[in-house]
C-alpha cells in the first residue's frame, strides 16, 4: 500500500468522523432550540391571562363572583408561569402578582383601599417589568413587533 492510498483512506475516515460530529452538533442545536420553544403557546397564553385578569381585577367591584373568578384565574396562570418559565420571568411574575394582590386588598400604604389610579400606578412598574421579561423569554424583540 502506497502512502497516497493511506492518506486518501485517512482523509476518508477523518471526513466521515467530521461529518458525523457536525451532524450530531447540528442535531443538538436543533434539539436545544426545540426545547426552548416547546412551551411557547402555553407560556404565552398564561402570560396574557395573568396580565388580562390583573387588569380586570383592579377595576372589579369588591366581594363579587367576578372578583372570585379573576382571583382563581390569576392563581392558575401564576402557578403555570412558575412551572414553565425561566427564572427572570418567574421573578418578574412574582413581583407583578404580589403587587396586584397588595393593590387589590388595600395594602399599598396601610391606609385602606386606594383609588384605582393609585393602584395602577403601584402595579404598572412591575407589570411593565413582567411584560419585558416575558417578551425576552419568548424571544420577542422590538424588531419582530415592528
Amino acid at each position: 500500500m502506497e502512502w497516497t492510498e493511506v492518506v486518501i483512506a485517512l482523509a476518508g475516515i477523518l471526513g466521515t468522523f467530521g461529518g458525523t460530529f457536525a451532524g450530531i452538533r447540528a442535531e443538538h442545536v436543533r434539539w436545544e432550540q426545540e426545547q426552548r420553544t416547546r412551551f411557547h403557546p402555553d407560556r404565552y397564553a398564561k402570560y396574557t391571562q395573568l396580565l388580562r385578569d390583573a387588569d380586570k381585577l383592579i377595576r372589579t367591584p369588591f366581594d363579587t363572583p367576578e372578583e372570585e373568578r379573576l382571583l382563581e384565574a390569576m392563581n392558575e396562570a401564576y402557578a403555570h408561569i412558575l412551572m414553565l418559565s425561566s427564572k427572570p420571568v418567574k421573578e418578574a411574575a412574582e413581583e407583578f402578582y404580589k403587587r396586584s394582590f397588595n393593590a387589590r386588598f388595600g395594602e399599598l400604604d396601610g391606609s385602606g383601599v386606594a383609588p384605582v389610579d393609585a393602584r395602577t400606578q403601584y402595579i404598572y412598574p412591575a407589570r411593565d417589568a413582567f411584560i419585558e421579561a416575558a417578551r425576552k423569554g419568548l424571544g420577542i424583540t422590538a424588531e419582530s413587533l415592528a
